[in-house]
Parts: structure tokens; sequence; C-alpha cells
């Protein structure tokens, strides 16, 4: 008899990238790929932001936003 294998899952995941940041279709992809995997998945594109928004312009609404999503996920683990 075959020994069954471990059954490996994923930890859910948390994304966020910006509307004009050069790497959003690649987030936006890897977002479907997890989806369409059964992994749960917390994804915000923040509207206006470039790459590093957050630390360009770390006082504005949308970083702010981001900061308290990311500390609200923080908190849950």
């Amino acid at each position: 008899m075959t020994p069954r294998l471990p059954r490996y899952t994923v930890p859910p995941a948390y994304i966020e990238v910006g509307r004009l940041d050069v790497f959003r279709d690649e987030d936006t992809d890897y977002v479907t790929k997890l989806s369409r995997a059964g992994v749960p998945v917390e994804f915000h594109l923040h509207p206006g932001g470039p790459h590093e928004f957050d630390s360009i312009a770390f006082t504005s609404d949308v970083a702010r936003r981001a900061i308290a999503d990311r500390i609200r996920v923080l908190e849950l683990i």
C-alpha cells in the first residue's frame, strides 16, 4: 500500500497594490491564481497609488488606510 502524502495548505494571503504600481498586473494575476486554488485572499487595490505610495506619501489618506489595514490583519495573527 502506498502511504498517503500529507496535504499541504497555503495560509490566507493579504495583498495590496497601488493602481499605478508597476507590479499591479502581476499582483492581480497572483490574487486570481490564489483565489482559484481556494486560498482565502484579502486584496486591496489602492486608487492613485504608485509603487511605494505608503513610503513617499505616508501622510496621505490612502497610505493611512493601507497601514491601518496592515495593522488590523497583523493583529489577527
